[in-house]
């Protein structure tokens, strides 16, 4: 009797035993689950803009006139100082081909008169050297006479010689002297030319400075390339009068290349100019060029909270065209070693929580802090560790007994 008592117990214990098992496995919710782990967190924000050139330059007419020939046309690649458009400068150049004759001729007055005074100069300047020599004689003939003349005094006052002989040496001295007088009136009667050329120089100096200024007149009547770029406007053809001060082409420097956006102000914080961000035209979504913040507006536009920035193009320029669509990509946030979990695994409801699980597998709140909760995978700065189990909590309650089931695995 004892050991069918034995036996029923037995029968009994294991019958409850798998009734508690069975309603346990019953009462047990399969649940999505996901191990935090650590990774490189990024927060990127993105913008639509358009693309602008360095700069740009519009071409003004500095000649009127009629437009006898166009190089080129909007959307030319030009070079600094390319011919551009002709205007006809036929009046222009005979108006210089008669300044040329004039200031040739006031050349050729100068040049004659100057050959006369030289020539009249070198003819007194021989004169004066001939009465040069002549005085130079009388003067040693004089010499001479008044040594004669000592000799015959003394000849006379012994009266070796008559006193006639000595008044005729008086007489040539006189003589001497009165032809040494006439050359030095002579000499100094003669006057060398002035070179008075005060006019003619006048004349050919105004004649040069109005020949120079229409040589530069005329160089107005070919438009060249100020810059190196693409002609963005044409807006005159050949045949068209144009008038000085009126607009030939606007050019524009392509030599750098900007992304303009607007960013919402809140990132003002991550923005700096030397920045690098990463620059898609909107007609291929997978490009990424890069780019560099170049300038920052400095005001935020306050009907929009907005701030404008530029961005400088640096790869792939030639693909870019001016008022293209553009979209950048700039980098706020980067932190290395990062706990990052989906998004969709925070509950807000009177705080800041995920759902784990307890040493009996029933899932409890775990409160955590978030770096930013707008993002598609947001960073954990407390609550978790890295290796710990979360629960998706849709639906789901405190408490509650689960199995877990991880990304990407089968079961925990």
């Amino acid at each position: 009797m004892k050991k069918k008592i034995v036996i029923l117990s037995i029968i009994i214990i294991s019958a409850v035993s798998v009734s508690i098992y069975a309603y346990s496995r019953i009462s047990t919710m399969e649940i999505l689950g996901y191990q935090v782990g650590t990774e490189q967190y990024t927060e990127t924000v993105s913008a639509i803009g358009y693309v602008d050139y360095a700069g740009e330059i519009v071409v003004k007419a500095e000649a009127a006139g009629t437009v006898k020939s166009m190089d080129i046309q909007s959307g030319d690649r030009v070079s600094f100082d390319e011919q551009l458009l002709l205007i006809d400068n036929a009046s222009a150049l005979l108006d210089y081909e008669a300044l040329e004759a004039s200031l040739a001729v006031y050349e050729a007055r100068l040049e004659d008169y100057s050959a006369g005074y030289r020539n009249a100069y070198s003819s007194t300047a021989r004169q004066s050297a001939v009465y040069e020599e002549e005085k130079n004689s009388l003067l040693l003939q004089l010499e001479s006479l008044d040594k004669d003349m000592e000799n015959i005094r003394i000849l006379v006052e012994e009266g070796i010689e008559p006193p006639s002989l000595l008044q005729t040496y008086e007489d040539e001295k006189a003589a001497l002297n009165q032809s040494l007088s006439t050359v030095d009136a002579r000499r100094k009667a003669l006057a060398y030319p002035v070179y008075a050329d005060g006019e003619l120089k006048a004349a050919l100096s105004t004649a040069s400075v109005q020949l120079r200024q229409q040589e530069e007149a005329l160089k107005k009547y070919t438009v060249t390339s100020p810059i190196d770029g693409i002609v963005l406007e044409s807006y005159v053809d050949a045949g068209e009068s144009v008038n000085i001060g009126d607009s030939l082409f606007k050019i524009a420097s392509d030599s750098r290349k900007y992304a303009v956006v607007d960013v919402d102000e809140k990132y003002l914080s991550s923005l700096s100019v030397g920045k690098t961000v990463i620059v898609s035209s909107s007609l291929s979504a997978s490009q990424s060029d890069k780019g560099v913040i170049s300038q920052i507006s400095p005001e935020v536009d306050y009907e929009t909270g907005t701030i404008e920035i530029k961005v400088e193009i640096l790869d792939n320029k030639d693909q870019y065209v001016k008022n293209m669509t553009v979209r950048i990509l700039i980098t706020t946030a980067s932190i290395e070693n990062a706990l990052v979990i989906p998004q969709r695994y925070l509950v807000n409801d009177s705080g800041l929580f995920v759902m784990g699980v307890d040493g009996s597998n029933r899932t409890v709140k775990k409160p955590v802090s978030v770096y930013n909760t707008n993002v598609e995978n947001v960073h954990i700065t407390e609550g978790l560790s890295s290796g710990d189990i979360i629960l998706d909590p849709a639906g789901l309650e405190e408490g509650t007994a689960v199995t877990i089931v991880l990304e990407g695995d089968d079961s925990l």
